[in-house]
């Protein structure tokens, strides 16, 4: 199956916003202090010294490439080279 392409539906957006917004009152209700990402222009290309991208598409699942337990973060090898620098 192809990776999908060009801009997600609005209504996706709108309810993904609703989930994270959900986790994040969750959160901050159990004392955990959250914090969100700059806005990020997608479409730029990425292009490091052995390979480039021509757009990274989104942040996909932040979830699968770190976790934290306690102090300690673990990060995950990316499955494509456009999620590299997505942490």
């Amino acid at each position: 199956m192809p990776w999908p392409v060009g801009p997600k539906l609005q209504s996706t957006i709108d309810g993904a916003e609703e989930q994270l917004q959900n986790l994040v009152n969750i959160l901050e209700g159990e004392g955990v202090e959250t914090f969100r990402p700059h806005i990020v222009d997608w479409k730029k290309g990425i292009k490091m010294p052995e390979w480039e991208v021509a757009n990274q598409y989104t942040s996909v699942c932040p979830r699968d490439s770190m976790i934290t337990v306690g102090n300690i973060m673990i990060e995950a090898p990316m499955s494509r080279r456009d999620r590299f620098l997505e942490y």
